[in-house]
């Protein structure tokens, strides 16, 4: 069973009329749909040269992003400037959801946790896309993880990742641990920051437990949930500009203490 790390206790239960039972599984279908299709788009990379299998890659992750978007009624509002490749942008992170808000707007590549490998389907698939997976328990995976990542900057790519560690139930910002900005400060290289949250209607089941996913959720059960939601939105704020340290310590501090600055709490 998929679970995140408990990091909030549970949520005042909130029992709303939901969409039919029906129309969630039309929506279900959908979004199965919608990423079996970009998959074997994505697979097409294989008969490509690795620059224009790289430009084909970006189209289908966006094309997948934005029509699940559609398909699970998420609406994705974008305030500031978007970061030009390549760029290394830090989050705070809610739900697994928050890739999908983001790759509608960045096309970069995302740093998962490894036990996203594990997932039926999905880890797969997102590995397809160029995930980068870490193991945050071994320090030699994170020198592994921080080299690749200093190769995909270098190849002038993106890169999108949560230093929080875990998802939220979106009350504060958790500081960010500091090893995955290693190859930034050791480099110089800037980073850019995104501070993200949702609000649901107010007939919905709130965000924070309907769309955040944290504590001990069980995945299908969440996810059927967030299906059953009409609309939500999800509100992007990009960061007016990068910030550089030449300690990880620093610059990670320097990031969530940006980050927590324009951070609406969901409730």
């Amino acid at each position: 069973m998929i679970k995140p790390s408990t990091i909030f206790p549970t949520d005042t239960p909130w029992d709303p009329e939901p969409l039919p039972l029906f129309l969630v599984f039309l929506r279900a279908l959908g979004v199965l749909v919608v990423l079996l299709m970009a998959h074997a788009l994505n697979s097409l990379r294989l008969f490509m040269s690795a620059e224009w299998g790289w430009q084909w890659r970006r189209k289908v992750f966006q094309m997948w992003a934005r029509e699940t978007a559609s398909v699970l009624g998420m609406r994705v509002k974008v305030r500031g400037p978007l970061p030009e490749a390549p760029y290394l942008i830090a989050s705070n992170h809610l739900s697994y959801v928050d890739i999908i808000a983001i790759a509608t707007q960045l096309d970069g590549v995302f740093v998962a946790k490894n036990e996203v490998l594990g997932w039926p389907l999905l880890g797969t698939i997102i590995k397809g896309f160029d995930a980068l997976f870490v193991d945050r328990e071994d320090p030699r995976d994170l020198i592994r993880v921080n080299r690749e990542m200093s190769r995909v900057l270098g190849d002038g790519k993106g890169i999108v990742f949560f230093p929080e560690g875990t998802s939220t139930a979106g009350r504060d910002v958790l500081p960010f641990q500091p090893p995955l900005f290693h190859s930034a400060a050791a480099a110089g290289h800037p980073v850019h920051y995104l501070t993200i949250f949702y609000k649901t209607p107010r007939s919905a089941p709130p965000a924070s437990r309907s769309v955040c996913w944290w504590g001990d959720m069980e995945f299908v059960p969440h996810l059927k949930e967030l299906l059953g939601i009409r609309t939500f939105t999800c509100s992007l704020a990009f960061g007016s500009g990068p910030v550089v340290a030449l300690k990880r310590k620093d610059l990670a501090g320097s990031v969530w203490r940006a980050v927590r600055e324009q951070f609406v709490p969901v409730s």
